[in-house]
């Protein structure tokens, strides 16, 4: 199911700089967000030269850069507290 659904994210990002619209959305730090917790989750995003390129702009960007980081965090500290 999960290559499914990159081979679809490739097909829609191949040609665009952002998933919905012209404009950078919270979907898009959305999609970084999961995009970044996929080698955790040990899914491999493949040869997906689009899909990749997409998830490395949103993931520069410093205010995602900034809120993946604290979602790890809590993410980290709820593992830890066993919640």
């Amino acid at each position: 199911a999960a290559q499914a659904a990159f081979d679809h994210l490739e097909r829609r990002l191949v040609d665009r700089a952002n998933l919905l619209s012209g404009y950078f959305t919270a979907a898009d730090a959305y999609l970084a967000w999961a995009l970044r917790l996929c080698p955790d989750a040990k899914l491999d995003l493949g040869v997906r030269p689009g899909l990749r390129a997409y998830a490395a702009r949103a993931l520069s960007r410093p205010s995602v850069r900034d809120a993946t980081a604290f979602e790890t965090q809590l993410a980290a500290a709820a593992l830890k507290a066993g919640t």
